[in-house]
């Protein structure tokens, strides 16, 4: 039935005709009905849609924000990994001044 009625509806502004007189009144009254009924189903499927969408661009992005997380986390480790071989070359180079220090005083008492 709702396709009977929603095939006739205006084209190019002229109203449609009917054969009996009672199937105006039903055109008017399925108008109203289904024509209503819809913009809402379209309305209510496009926010459907429309939030389906916003949900997965927030769980994306809290996926993404936790990939960012995880990197700057390994980041911050080999940051502290770095400068601990800093310190450790560092204190072999400090070593190492002092072992030559201690052979440059000792070669000098022994020329004296």
């Amino acid at each position: 039935m709702k396709n009977k009625y929603l095939k006739k509806k205006k084209k190019d502004g002229v109203e449609p005709s009917f054969k009996k007189p009672h199937d105006p009144k039903c055109f008017d009254l399925s108008k109203k009905i289904w024509t209503d009924a819809t913009k809402e189903t379209k309305t209510k499927t496009i926010l459907k849609e429309s939030e389906a969408g916003v949900e997965k661009f927030d769980a994306d992005e809290r996926a993404l924000h936790i990939k960012q997380l995880k990197l700057h986390s390994e980041q911050l480790k080999l940051h502290s990994e770095q400068l601990k071989l800093i310190t450790e070359y560092t204190e072999l180079e400090l070593e190492k001044a002092q072992l030559v220090l201690k052979a440059a005083a000792e070669e000098s008492t022994h020329a004296c």
